[in-house]
């Protein structure tokens, strides 16, 4: 493979490069010129970016990263390999000469399976692999060397330097700091505290056997304080027990002596069905008494039925009193509107000053588009007045500015020189410029005046038509704030229109610059222009400016000119609209039938009032209208009141409700009073009923306590109440006697109640738990002791825990010194490699190292000698 082309895109300061490359390419460049970056780019794309912890050379502007190389290859030709980064190490496409494409395969195969460390070993190196060489001795020199001559660089010495720290850093024969002396030397020191350890373990071995001795019977002895103190607990509880259970017998008796029927509750029922059936009774009498006396008072009540039918007539009646009130008050407003609209009628048309019909009036077009054609028509007017008053402004400025202009103009032509005057001084200046240029070679000095005038004169007509461009543009906006009368507009175009006059008036004409260069060179030359050509060029310069001012004050004349030629056409366009308006006035007059002396001004107020004079008129149609539905509405409400009261007066009417009220009220009394009567009989049914009831529950209760009368049912209830409130004491003692039989531990009620009590009892079962304690607090101080032996004699750690930690080193320095056998296997089997390597292959090398160090050195040595690896190399002159 051989490279051809490099194409960078971008690697660190390297953007957009193309380099070919030869047979033999040899780049020379400064520090810092890119050679490093040219080779790291190299071996980029071969081999991919550097990662994110080494130099990735990225573009230092942020442009494109990657780029290309050209090889040519024995099996695949031509190829172009590209490499993007789209990942960490980067992308890479192989381009074919036909097209096609490949990946990271074809790479590969084209590399041979060299991969980076085999590129830089042989085919590449910088200088971090020459840098040091100086500080080198002599053999590390020659080992140097022996390394780069087995493997391209020093590669293999590193290795070995690499492999002999290794060993050391593990172990060394006379070290101390080595990992695997440091563990033999602790490995030692727990083996004197084993030693340590196996002269005083009989004595250790008695005392933990005391100690578990005395530990089993503090054990026992707190089972048995335990026990005790249970024992003691349960007799105290007996003797809790023991009212109890005589009060729950004595109950029991109770029960066995009485016996005999009596209902559930029997006294609780008879008492609550007594204290309802004496109220029950009364009521029943009560309810009696009222049923007789509605009876009597319904009697007694005569209603008027027939008048009862007019109700809903009546009724209609008042409710359309309010209409009909309202109506009368309305037709009383709607007369009074109705008068008030005439007069207000009869003063517009005074107000207009004629007189209308009413279907005149109607008749008329009052729609708001019409009022607004008005409306246009009248504000036209009063603009054209506006107007003429601008115009008169206008006109009178511009007549003065013209005035002044033509009089400017005629004070400039009387500065100007005659054009026979000005013919013969130019002829004489023409004559003394031939003569200087004589004395100096006329044709050369003329033509260069002459080229150097016309670039001059050039420059001088496009700075004048810059300026009059400027003035046209300025003058048009000067007529346009005349014409719409903007005065701010106007100052500021006057303001620009002198500073364009001044620029002109102002300019330096180059040409008087070229005439002053031509007099130096005449000077120069030998020449010196007398006084009187002097004068006339200055006269000639001078009647040029005022030439020139002559033009510009000319050009302003013919703007103003046409500014009062302006000013003269909007005069006569006004009097073509003021015309038009007052013909449409002319139309609207006669279209409404206005007086003749009216004015634009009268028409809108005239229009607005025929307008109002309109909408009165159809008021006054809809008020008519009403009035004649509101007086329908009362006649119907007077007839109608006759008919039900027999008269038209209002005021009777009161008196028919009044009537109307008081048979109603009957009517309602006897209704409430027929409605209670049946609730009162309905309720007297009800009573009687449960009266029935509560005699019926009161007999079987006297039946089922075999009683005949209230006195024998009563003696009976309370031989009841007693049985039931020994049963209750029984059912109220039963759960406390079950809860403190329920803490007995060891003990029962049935087997150990004793009627005489448990005194005794409790006095043996305290005196054993005192016993137990003497003991356990005796126990407890020689297990204290024992421990106290025990602890002194393991001084920190027990035997078994010298033991592990033995174990746990020997493991420990069994994988230190399997590390140690790793790195020692290789450096065994790397010094067999050298050795092969130095009787086989060197040399051969050195011979042909020879024939390079004999050219080298000019045949000052002729042989390269390495007796053997561990000497340096050597040589013989």
């Amino acid at each position: 493979m051989r490279m051809e082309k490099l194409h960078i895109y971008g690697y660190g300061k390297l953007e957009n490069v193309e380099m070919d490359l030869s047979m033999l390419t040899v780049l020379y460049g400064e520090n810092e010129a890119g050679k490093s970056t040219i080779r790291s780019f190299m071996k980029s794309i071969l081999f991919g970016f550097p990662t994110r912890g080494q130099r990735r050379y990225e573009p230092k502007e942020g442009g494109k990263y990657g780029g290309a190389i050209t090889v040519q290859t024995e099996k695949y030709g031509r190829l172009k390999i590209e490499r993007l980064p789209k990942t960490a190490a980067g992308e890479v496409t192989v381009y074919f000469e036909d097209g096609k494409t490949g990946g990271e395969e074809i790479l590969n195969d084209i590399l041979s399976g060299m991969n980076e460390s085999l590129f830089e070993s042989v085919f590449s190196f910088d200088m971090h692999g020459l840098q040091n060489i100086h500080q080198l001795g002599e053999a590390d020199i020659g080992n140097y060397l022996f390394s780069a001559s087995a493997v391209g660089s020093d590669a293999l010495l590193q290795l070995d330097k690499k492999l002999e720290k290794e060993m050391d850093q593990r172990f060394k024969p006379s070290g101390r700091k080595p990992e695997i002396n440091v563990s033999l030397q602790e490995m030692k020191k727990l083996e004197e505290k084993m030693k340590e350890w196996q002269g005083k373990i009989g004595t250790y071995e008695k005392q933990v056997e005391q100690l578990k001795e005395n530990e089993e019977k503090l054990a026992f002895v707190r089972a048995e304080k335990e026990s005790a103190e249970k024992r003691k607990q349960d007799y105290e509880i007996l003797a809790a027990l023991e009212p109890l259970v005589i009060e729950k017998r004595a109950h029991e008796k109770v029960l066995e002596n009485e016996s005999g029927q009596f209902p559930v509750n029997g006294m609780v029922r008879y008492e609550a069905i007594k204290a309802k059936l004496e109220p029950l009774q009364l009521q029943v009498d009560s309810l009696h008494k009222k049923i007789e006396t509605v009876q009597s008072e319904m009697e007694s009540i005569q209603i008027d039925e027939e008048f009862l039918q007019k109700e809903s007539y009546l009724e209609e009646l008042r409710m359309q009193h309010m209409s009909y009130e309202n109506a009368r008050q309305e037709m009383r407003d709607v007369t009074g509107t109705i008068t008030n609209i005439k007069e207000e009628l009869a003063e517009l048309e005074q107000q207009i000053g004629a007189t209308f019909e009413k279907e005149t009036v109607l008749s008329f077009d009052m729609s708001l588009a019409t009022k607004e054609l008005i409306t246009q028509a009248v504000q036209k007017a009063r603009e054209l007045e506006t107007q003429k008053a601008q115009l008169d402004d206008r006109f009178k400025v511009a007549q003065e500015q013209l005035e002044e202009q033509e009089e400017n103009i005629r004070q400039i032509q009387k500065q100007m020189l005659a054009d026979e005057e000005r013919s013969a001084l130019v002829e004489k200046e023409k004559s003394f410029q031939d003569a200087a240029f004589i004395g100096m070679g006329a044709e050369r000095m003329k033509r260069k005046y002459e080229e150097k005038a016309g670039a001059a004169m050039q420059k001088k007509k496009q700075w004048q038509r810059v300026c009059l461009l400027l003035l046209l543009i300025n003058t048009g906006v000067l007529f346009t704030s005349l014409f719409i009368d903007n005065r701010l507009l106007l100052f500021i175009s006057v303001i620009i229109f002198v500073g364009i006059v001044l620029a002109l008036v102002l300019y330096k004409d180059p040409s008087s610059g070229l005439q002053e260069e031509l007099l130096t060179l005449q000077q120069s030359a030998g020449g010196r222009q007398s006084e009187e050509a002097m004068t006339v060029r200055y006269q000639l310069e001078k009647d040029e400016e005022i030439r020139k001012l002559f033009e510009r004050e000319s050009y302003k004349l013919q703007q103003m000119e046409r500014a009062y030629d302006k000013v003269v056409s909007s005069y006569e366009e006004w009097e073509r609209e003021t015309f038009r308006t007052s013909e449409q006035v002319n139309v609207y007059k006669k279209r409404y039938t206005f007086p003749e002396f009216y004015t634009y001004a009268h028409i809108l107020p005239a229009f607005e009032r025929m307008e109002k004079m309109q909408q009165l008129y159809r008021e006054l149609e809809k008020q008519g209208t009403r009035k004649s539905s509101l007086y329908e509405m009362i006649s119907q409400f007077e007839h109608k009141l006759e008919t039900v009261i027999g008269s038209t007066e209002y005021s009777k009417l009161h008196e028919a409700q009044s009537r109307m009220q008081n048979e109603k009220e009957k009517r309602q009394t006897c209704k409430q009073l027929k409605e209670k009567l049946a609730e009162w009989q309905e309720e007297y049914e009800f009573m009687q009923e449960q009266l029935k009831q509560l005699l019926v529950e009161r007999d079987s209760l006297w039946h089922i306590a075999e009683s005949t009368n209230e006195e024998m049912f009563l003696e009976a209830g309370t031989l009841a109440e007693k049985r039931e409130d020994a049963e209750k004491q029984v059912g109220r003692l039963l759960p406390q006697i079950d809860l403190l039989e329920q803490r007995l531990t060891s003990l029962s009620l049935a087997e150990h109640y004793e009627a005489d009590g448990y005194e005794e009892k409790l006095k043996q079962e305290l005196t054993a738990a005192q016993n137990c304690l003497a003991q356990e607090k005796e126990l407890t101080e020689r297990i204290a002791k024992h421990r106290m032996e025990i602890a002194n004699l393991e001084e920190g750690s027990t035997y078994g825990d010298l033991m592990h930690e033995w174990e746990m080193k020997k493991a420990q320095v069994r994988e230190q010194v399997k590390k140690w056998a790793a790195y020692a296997t290789a450096k065994t089997v790397l010094t067999k490699t050298k050795q092969y390597y130095h009787e086989v292959h060197l040399p051969r090398i050195l011979q042909k190292s020879e024939e390079y160090f004999v050219y080298l050195t000019g045949g000052r040595y002729s042989k390269i000698f390495s007796p053997s690896e561990a000497e340096p190399f050597y040589c013989r002159a």
